[in-house]
């Protein structure tokens, strides 16, 4: 994944001169967020620093101005991943998708990097109780 920014990196700085907005679905942090969880480190460990000094100070990857992170608990996660298993006999459940320990660690490490700010501010956005509408009300006012 962090090869295929770096093959976009050039596009995606034209995409943010030309468009107010430009969104991306699981960016850096989710290398970072992913990677630690698998190696059972926080956000505040060597793999995390890792990706940064990767993706953005040797690959020149844009650091976003904005993360939103789409808090979902892991058992919502797992009926997810099952509905969608269920659906496609031919789609088996990739290895996150099947750990729920996995899961937990990789959300605490989501938590960690928001809550420090990790390459930009982040908006925590709870799967739910009306984050979306809050979310939209704030990004509109500001």
């Amino acid at each position: 994944f962090a090869l295929d920014r770096r093959a976009a990196a050039t596009e995606l700085r034209s995409l943010r001169r030309r468009f107010d907005i430009v969104l991306l679905d699981r960016y850096v942090a989710s290398n970072a967020a992913y990677g630690a969880a698998r190696l059972s480190e926080d956000a505040a460990g060597p793999f995390v620093e890792w990706v940064r000094d990767l993706e953005v100070n040797r690959f020149g990857v844009p650091v976003p101005d904005a993360q939103l992170l789409l808090r979902v608990p892991v058992s919502v996660a797992l009926a997810q991943a099952d509905c969608r298993a269920a659906a496609d006999s031919a789609r088996q459940k990739d290895r996150y998708e099947r750990d729920q320990g996995l899961q937990a660690r990789c959300g605490a490490v989501y938590d960690g990097l928001a809550a420090s700010g990790w390459l930009a501010p982040w908006h925590v956005i709870d799967a739910g109780t009306g984050g979306l509408r809050d979310l939209a009300r704030r990004l509109l006012r500001g």
